[in-house]
């Protein structure tokens, strides 16, 4: 058989009469600070079912970052976006702000960091009521309020950076909304080497369409719970605990 030399934007030399394909497009890397939460977690999970053995991100921070945050001594209560509009009709809002108010005085009585994240965009403007934390939720002076724009809460914040001062190495999750800030700060937890609770009993969303497919609000809660119960990656994990157990657990 006869061979020729590979042509301009062909990878091999080629067989006579062979039809040439061009030569593969090098995949386009998105800087992380240019991912929203959501195209991580997409990521991640990609990663997740395919096998693929990443070992870090592009912004230099450990992708399964085994034993990263093992100097660190402290658990540290994580509140998200708890504000007027985001659980403004939200499933069992009361219930579910009771509960983290628990989880917050609980943490104060153990000397728990508690870190505050508030979140703003185009439909949510800082300084408006609809952006404020919700009254029955208030931080104190010292804890830290983390100001976001995106889904997780370490992009493009100060987070990472107020949890190393506070010697924190371990999150424990509450919030809104489960399927978005919570899911999405989940994921970036785990993927910057952070163990994870999520407390099951404190997060909550309204109810969805897309698709036209309707997603109770109920459905989506437990279908995150069951997702931070199975997620698992080289070396750290999430897992799921309640607002009565998240504090008492030995």
């Amino acid at each position: 058989m006869l061979y020729r030399k590979a042509r301009s934007g062909e990878r091999h030399p080629r067989k006579v009469g062979e039809v040439a394909f061009p030569a593969r497009r090098p995949a386009t890397v998105i800087p992380d600070r240019f991912m929203s939460g959501w195209q991580l977690a997409r990521r991640g999970v990609r990663q997740l079912w395919c096998g693929t053995d990443f070992t870090s991100l592009s912004d230099g921070n450990s992708l399964y970052a085994e034993g990263m945050k093992k100097d660190r001594s402290k658990k540290g209560l994580l509140v998200v976006d708890v504000q007027n509009d985001v659980v403004h009709s939200a499933y069992q809002r009361d219930t579910v702000v009771g509960h983290i108010a628990r989880l917050v005085d609980e943490a104060r009585q153990q000397d728990v960091p508690v870190v505050w994240v508030q979140h703003h965009d185009d439909w949510m403007k800082k300084d408006t009521d609809a952006w404020q934390i919700v009254p029955e939720l208030q931080p104190r002076a010292g804890e830290p309020v983390i100001q976001k724009a995106f889904g997780d809460s370490f992009a493009e914040t100060n987070l990472e950076a107020e949890l190393e001062k506070l010697d924190v190495g371990e999150l424990i999750l509450c919030g809104a909304q489960s399927d978005a800030c919570i899911t999405a700060t989940l994921y970036g937890s785990l993927y910057r080497g952070y163990p994870v609770t999520l407390v099951q009993d404190a997060h909550t969303t309204k109810n969805g369409e897309f698709n036209g497919q309707d997603y109770p609000a109920e459905r989506i809660v437990n279908w995150v719970n069951r997702n931070a119960a199975y997620t698992r990656l080289p070396g750290i994990g999430s897992r799921l605990t309640t607002a009565a157990e998240a504090f008492n657990e030995k």
